[in-house]
């Protein structure tokens, strides 16, 4: 017994089959299709959730950035197996390098990010 089968669906031949819909009754209504969807609608989020996610791009940003920068001014080749440890992690070059670039994004998408209230 699967958990399809469980559930009262009908077991899947191919894995790909959980994925399509299943047929319409016959005699059911065909499905409702909205003509005119506004897609400029946007959700309201809280601005409370944005600025949790802000502090927490910030902060994971900085940590990133101090890490990176540790990395790369400690000497050890760009493709090292073995370098020193800052922060509690080892680095090596390469990993120094998509450090700073993953901090420069997550910092750039904390000050530019929605919610920030733009003159």
């Amino acid at each position: 017994m699967t958990l399809l089968s469980h559930l009262g669906h009908p077991i899947a031949r191919h894995p790909f089959d959980v994925l399509r819909r299943p047929p319409r009754a016959a005699g059911a209504p065909p499905p409702v299709v909205r003509e005119s969807q506004d897609t400029r609608e946007q959700p309201i989020i809280d601005g409370r959730v944005l600025a949790v996610q802000r502090l927490g791009a910030v902060s994971v940003g900085l940590v990133l950035l101090v890490f990176g920068l540790l990395g790369a001014t400690g000497g050890v080749g760009f493709l090292a197996t073995h370098g020193e440890r800052h922060l509690g992690m080892s680095s090596n070059g390469l990993l120094s390098v998509l450090s700073l670039v993953v901090a420069v994004v997550l910092l750039g998408a904390a000050f530019r990010g929605p919610g920030r209230r733009r003159p």
